[in-house]
């Protein structure tokens, strides 16, 4: 409702937190979906990329997920290895 709020992408994530406590694993899982696109390249949408492979990986046991997951947030990410 507020995608442009300053405090947006802590909200939607705090809301995917809440929906992982009540065991609702794939609602949180497209609430930290839209952090990562809509906030791609900022700390909140790597946090919520991170969030999604590690669930995809520890909750599901869907390694293949898991793997397009954290490469997404490699290829979101500015990283440098080397400088």
């Amino acid at each position: 409702r507020y995608p442009v709020h300053p405090r947006a992408a802590e909200v939607q994530t705090a809301i995917g937190r809440l929906l992982l406590e009540r065991g609702e694993l794939e609602p949180a899982l497209a609430e930290w979906r839209t952090v990562a696109e809509r906030f791609l390249g900022s700390e909140e949408g790597a946090a919520a990329q991170l969030l999604l492979a590690s669930l995809c990986e520890e909750r599901l046991g869907d390694l293949p997920r898991a793997t397009r997951e954290y490469q997404a947030g490699q290829a979101g990410s500015e990283v440098v290895l080397y400088d």
